[in-house]
């Protein structure tokens, strides 16, 4: 299971999940205290679906240099597969 922590928890300047939306929380802050929060790809304003303290949303953290790991490992495993499909056994 994923884990997941409050949006005010996460660090500014990091990326979260929540649902089918990837945002990035900014270290500022409305008058009332609310998370500056935006989406990626549209820019808009994060609202979490709902018009309330979207601080204590609960969001999934994502770890971008895992991110990148992930992405290295996969480059690696298609350069492979390629490299087979080019030079087949049979």
């Amino acid at each position: 299971m994923t884990k997941t922590v409050k949006l005010e928890d996460v660090e500014p300047g990091s990326l979260f999940r929540y649902n089918d939306t990837i945002g990035f929380k900014t270290e500022y802050r409305d008058n009332d205290g609310t998370v500056k929060a935006y989406i990626i790809g549209s820019g808009e304003t994060f609202c979490g679906g709902r018009y309330t303290d979207i601080n204590e949303l609960d969001v999934i953290p994502i770890d971008v240099e895992e991110v990148g790991k992930g992405l290295g490992m996969l480059k690696e495993i298609l350069l492979v597969v390629a490299e087979i499909g080019a030079n087949p056994r049979n």
